[in-house]
């Protein structure tokens, strides 16, 4: 178990309410965050369920992509790039014959997840359909199945589909568009090039910003909790003797807490020599095997009559070397 001091969790629940609730400026721990970067949360009630829209897509086999690139009309092509460091998007229209016309590149700034780059690249593909294009059929593709899925439900809790299911809504009204799910990285030209491309713009692409979920903003302040416990933890307790066994917070095993035997050995608070000397109920921390004992590394390493128990301890290589985390 791995509960953090209550006063941390309590400045960690204010703080999330500040900023999803109040909707505040917060500052916590090392933290900065503004509501202005965290989606809104949908109210349901607002929406009449007759204005609900839903929009279909197909799944296509890579020959059946290929086959469906040669049909009349525009062939937008999106993708999204992410890892921890670096993410991107973008989006590539392709023409008759496979000719490419217009190219999309963003750099994706505070992503939390490949799909936030997916939305982004899908959302500006739209905007240039919407405000560029002008012919009669539009054929859009992408790898990313579960925002086609949530586009495809009527029930929308996502700001980020609402704002592609309204795109797709404008668009229809005076344009075919049609949306498919491709296979990724299956040789089809579109979808490379538009994964070429958005791995490209993490570092050279026009700038947007990924508006930060609920679950993301939980992420992230728990992240902070766990820092802010771990550094408060390393500053405290370093000179006691249960620090040797548990350095950082996380090296904490699931298990904890553990039985009372343990608690007193990994503490050093029990029936000790060295426990009752420091209260004054021993005249001296002298070991009943005759040798003086400050710590509990006597009983591990050089009480001899202790060898019997403590020759059983596994990992031997870890006891050996006194890497104590790893023997929890």
């Amino acid at each position: 178990m791995r509960a953090p001091p209550i006063t941390l969790e309590l400045e960690r629940a204010n703080a999330e309410f500040e900023l999803l609730i109040a909707r505040k400026p917060i500052r916590y721990g090392l933290l900065s965050v503004r509501p202005d970067r965290v989606l809104p949360t949908l109210d349901v009630w607002q929406e009449h369920p007759a204005a609900r829209c839903a929009f279909r897509f197909l799944r296509l086999t890579r020959d059946e992509a290929r086959r469906m690139a040669r049909l009349p009309g525009l062939h937008i092509y999106t993708d999204g790039s992410y890892t921890y460091r670096l993410a991107g998007a973008a989006f590539i229209v392709l023409g008759p014959s496979e000719l490419i016309g217009v190219v999309g590149r963003y750099q994706v700034e505070n992503a939390i997840s490949a799909y936030c780059t997916e939305v982004i690249a899908m959302i500006e593909a739209l905007r240039y359909v919407k405000n560029k294009c002008s012919v009669a059929t539009v054929r859009l593709y992408t790898d990313c199945l579960s925002l086609l899925q949530a586009i495809s439900e009527y029930k929308t809790t996502d700001p980020r589909v609402r704002d592609v299911k309204a795109l797709l809504n404008d668009i229809s009204a005076t344009t075919e568009i049609t949306l498919y799910h491709v296979p990724g990285h299956s040789g089809l030209l579109g979808n490379e090039l538009a994964d070429f491309l958005a791995a490209r713009a993490a570092r050279l692409g026009d700038a947007r910003q990924a508006p930060l979920t609920l679950r993301a903003v939980r992420s992230i302040l728990r992240r902070e909790q766990l820092r802010r416990w771990d550094s408060d933890w390393r500053q405290n307790n370093a000179d006691t003797d249960f620090f040797k066994w548990v350095t950082h917070v996380l090296d904490a095993p699931s298990w904890f807490p553990p039985n009372r035997t343990l608690v007193t050995l990994l503490t050093r608070h029990g029936r000790f020599h060295s426990y009752f000397h420091r209260f004054n109920l021993l005249a001296e921390s002298v070991c009943s095997c005759s040798a003086t004992c400050e710590r509990t590394d006597h009983y591990l390493y050089y009480c001899p009559l202790t060898t019997q128990i403590t020759g059983k301890i596994e990992p031997r290589a870890d006891f050996d070397q006194r890497r104590y985390a790893s023997l929890l």
